[in-house]
């Protein structure tokens, strides 16, 4: 038993590596520096109990001290589902744990099995989008824009805009953020618009509680789903697309936008385009990146459903590498950027980008050379079909999220950024939004 666990009376337990590869990181934090690399099967000693992020610490012994060049703290995350992925680690039952349970399965009289029936036949599908991307995105707009005007209905009169700040990946199923965006937050300035660029919570009592409390701090409030937002993971919703029009409703109740809104300026020179951008993440984003996808890359997002006809028909849990996914959330940006570009155009003019300004905002990567993370999560960062549309809308900001990482950078007449607030042991101080366009 190491010092540690013996000071503060936990016994030291084992756990099992249960995923293909789990990080061993430097502290409890996905942004902390990784030290090792165990594969499945690898058994680890922690020293205390999963902490409420289902960290754990481990004993770390003279071995692989030296390994972690001298740190004494080593740590491990048990489950993936923060990230969309399974369990990561088990514990192991002792020895005295498994004979008690073998004992009571051994003095059960088993009785065969009755022969299974043939299984009946699946029932139509009774989602109601239709039968191919295109009827999806039609019936999906149809109500997103009723809870859009229903939005516009609950805010008022659209106030003049002077300033946007922006905001992404606030995760306020963790009661830390949750305090933090609904307590301490400050009430922004006059005419000021807030960008929330996805992943708020897979909870939309969390996420009703959250933007209640922001609509109060800010003139408008805008939004788009991330992955995080998505997730279907009880009987509330059938799939992940009638999630995103319910929450889209419910939404609308407290005023929150979701489709892109003309707002007028507050120094009198016209309007600005606050511009959502639905998206997906597609495996073709960074072609440079020529390797097999990871199994976490495969895996990631499996608590989310995609109905028919988006959804892999042997799969609707696959969110990796279905190219339907990524067309039906670009289809859904369309009416915006046909009544922007004119037909037969590729791009946005520069007469139109003089006399209307735009900052848009998507949840996942829309350059891939803005992504310097993690090489083996690079395959579900971004989207293709959303490069082309952002190029062809040429926003003066573009704000995006997902993987946490700060960006702030200029490509071609477009500045590009993140700022993420992250889980509460990732960042860094509270991170109030950044003002990202100001016009006084």
């Amino acid at each position: 038993t190491s010092d540690t666990a013996r000071a503060s009376g936990y016994a030291m337990r084992e756990y099992e590596v249960v995923y293909e590869y789990v990080a061993v990181r430097a502290s409890p934090s996905l942004r902390a520096p990784t030290l090792d690399f165990l594969r499945q099967g690898a058994v680890v000693h922690a020293v205390a109990p999963p902490d409420e992020d289902r960290w754990i610490r481990l004993h770390v012994d003279e071995e692989r001290r030296k390994k972690y060049g001298g740190r004494k703290d080593a740590y491990m995350l048990t489950d993936g589902a923060v990230i969309g992925l399974p369990l990561l680690l088990k514990p192991v039952e002792d020895e005295e744990t498994t004979k008690r349970k073998e004992k009571v399965a051994t003095s059960k009289v088993v009785e065969p099995a009755p022969a299974p029936e043939p299984a009946p036949p699946p029932p139509p599908s009774t989602t109601g989008w239709g039968e191919t991307v295109r009827d999806a995105s039609s019936v999906a707009l149809e109500r997103l824009r009723k809870a859009h005007e229903r939005a516009l209905q609950v805010s008022g009169p659209l106030s003049p805009v002077s300033r946007v700040y922006s905001t992404s990946d606030i995760h306020t199923d963790h009661a830390g953020n949750m305090d933090l965006v609904t307590a301490k937050w400050p009430n922004a300035p006059q005419h000021s618009v807030l960008i929330v660029a996805g992943d708020v919570s897979h909870v939309r009592a969390q996420q009703i509680k959250t933007f209640s409390a922001l609509v109060k701090k800010y003139d408008h409030v805008f939004f788009t789903p991330g992955n995080h937002d998505l997730w279907v993971l009880g009987k509330e919703h059938s799939d992940s697309v009638e999630l995103l029009c319910n929450l889209a409703e419910s939404l609308g109740e407290v005023g929150v936008k979701l489709l892109p809104t003309r707002l007028p300026r507050a120094d009198g020179k016209g309007e600005i385009l606050i511009a959502p951008m639905f998206s997906w993440y597609d495996s073709d984003f960074l072609e440079k990146d020529r390797r097999m996808p990871s199994q976490t890359e495969q895996n990631f997002d499996a608590a989310c459903k995609w109905p028919p006809p988006i959804g892999a028909e042997s799969n609707p849990r696959q969110s990796y590498g279905v190219r339907a996914i990524s067309l039906f959330m670009a289809a859904l940006n369309l009416p915006m950027l046909e009544e922007l570009i004119p037909e037969g155009q590729r791009r946005r003019s520069d007469e139109s980008i003089a006399e209307l300004p735009v900052v848009a905002f998507s949840h996942f990567y829309p350059q891939p050379d803005l992504y310097y993370g993690y090489s083996g999560l690079a395959k579900v960062m971004g989207s293709t079909k959303l490069q082309d549309q952002v190029f062809a809308l040429r926003p003066d900001v573009h704000v995006f999220g997902h993987s946490h990482l700060d960006v702030d950078r200029r490509i071609g007449n477009t500045r590009y950024v993140q700022y993420a607030l992250g889980y509460p042991k990732d960042r860094w101080g509270d991170r109030d939004p950044k003002l990202v366009w100001e016009k006084a």
